[in-house]
């Protein structure tokens, strides 16, 4: 029997554009039957860094944000989480390259998102 490898950049790419493909298509769904679901989400918070300190981590609010990006509502989700817009675009780039672009693996770029998220990290915890 014939063995047939898999890479583990295919599982990451598949197992994103399922994610992404997913929320897209239910995100529509609801979006067109008028049924707001984070409305419907529970208000508990299952961030251990909020659970242990009782502040935001720079990432809360991100699962929120998508599902407002699903329904296509970009206020909504930039009020959630402003970084979810751009790890949305990392995200797409990723799937449509089929890997990360050389200019993207720069360490400027890291050392940017770093300071993005420290900033936006700052103001949403000001904000509170």
């Amino acid at each position: 029997m014939k063995k047939i490898a898999i890479s583990s950049s295919l599982i990451l790419r598949s197992l994103a554009g399922s994610i992404l493909l997913c929320s897209l298509a239910s995100g529509i769904a609801l979006y067109l039957f008028k049924i707001d679901i984070i409305e419907l989400l529970p208000k508990t918070h299952f961030c251990l860094f909020r659970l242990i300190t009782g502040f935001d981590c720079p990432f809360c609010g991100t699962t929120r944000a998508f599902l407002a990006l699903g329904q296509l509502n970009l206020t909504k989700a930039i009020s959630f989480n402003p970084l979810s817009i751009i790890l949305l675009a990392v995200m797409v780039i990723y799937l449509y390259l089929k890997k990360i672009p050389l200019w993207l693996q720069h360490k400027a770029w890291a050392y940017l998102f770093a300071f993005v998220v420290v900033v936006a990290w700052a103001m949403r915890l000001a904000r509170a």
